[in-house]
């Protein structure tokens, strides 16, 4: 019997999974994605258009810098009233991000994401879509597969060279062959669209030494429909946009100014441009 113990603690130890390093130590926070300085806890950004409030939309963070809940309510030209709430789940031990949506009191299929120790997204599911992610030995992102209904419909590679170069090519797996590609360097970004072997459009971008876009340019031909625009864009000092130059093919030129107010931390507080103006109060956790 004592023998028989033994062995069954034995078989239990073998049995029991390592254990797993939580993956939100590495993958890449939304403070970051959202471009927040310091460790905000709460943001709350109020928009009005011509003087008229139309939406808020508050978000909360965890300690980590991870959403925890993020709702937006926004008046629609109708008048409708549209509520957006999601709420975000962690299972630290097996990598995996859950968001639990809801659109006006009706509950979507929720969101996942899974995650490898390194912190790096290899899966995400969305009703009956999903997409697999592959990496190569320097974790740089090297394959995407998206699926649909079961079936993979979309291929995305991307190539990196050694001089800082990289290139991405978007193809069709139901024949149709390559439907986009781009080329991003340092101070420059390509982007091409295509349909059935014709380029369609091409959008391209200039950069500063901060990688800034300082200068972009979109070509549309397709059929009958050819347009060429290009806007320019200026900074101030603290790499901040303040104004943007739009000249179009169609339609007079046009200047939006940007008019930015921020905390100590460096996060803005107030943002006009156009005939738009966000208000936020933040929260910080220190």
């Amino acid at each position: 019997m004592k023998y028989l113990i033994i062995s069954l603690l034995l078989c239990c130890a073998c049995s029991t999974p390592p254990h797993r390093e939580n993956f939100l130590l590495h993958a890449k926070n939304d403070w970051k994605e959202d471009e927040l300085r310091g460790k905000p806890r709460k943001v709350v950004e109020n928009e009005y258009e011509n003087g008229k409030w139309t939406s808020i939309l508050t978000c909360e963070y965890n300690e980590m810098g991870f959403l925890t809940r993020k709702d937006r309510i926004r008046i629609q030209s109708s008048g409708n009233i549209d509520t957006s709430l999601c709420r975000y789940e962690y299972d630290t031990i097996n990598g995996i991000k859950t968001i639990n949506e809801s659109y006006d009191g009706y509950k979507q299929t929720p969101n996942q994401f899974w995650y490898n120790t390194k912190g790096l997204l290899i899966r995400d599911t969305s009703f009956e879509r999903s997409n697999r992610y592959r990496y190569d030995a320097q974790n740089r992102l090297v394959e995407e597969i998206f699926s649909s209904s079961g079936k993979d419909v979309r291929r995305t590679v991307y190539d990196y060279y050694p001089d800082g170069k990289v290139k991405k090519g978007e193809y069709d797996l139901g024949g149709e062959g390559k439907k986009s590609e781009s080329i991003t360097t340092d101070s420059t970004e390509i982007h091409l669209s295509f349909h059935k072997g014709d380029t369609i459009a091409k959008v391209f971008y200039q950069k500063d030494k901060f990688g800034n876009i300082i200068f972009s340019t979109n070509d549309i031909a397709w059929g009958c429909l050819t347009r060429a625009d290009y806007i320019k864009y200026y900074y101030n000092a603290n790499n901040e946009l303040v104004k943007e130059e739009y000249v179009s093919s169609f339609g007079s030129p046009k200047i939006i100014i940007h008019d930015n107010h921020n905390d100590k931390a460096g996060n803005w507080l107030t943002k006009e441009y156009d005939e738009k103006k966000l208000i936020r109060t933040i929260t910080y956790w220190e």
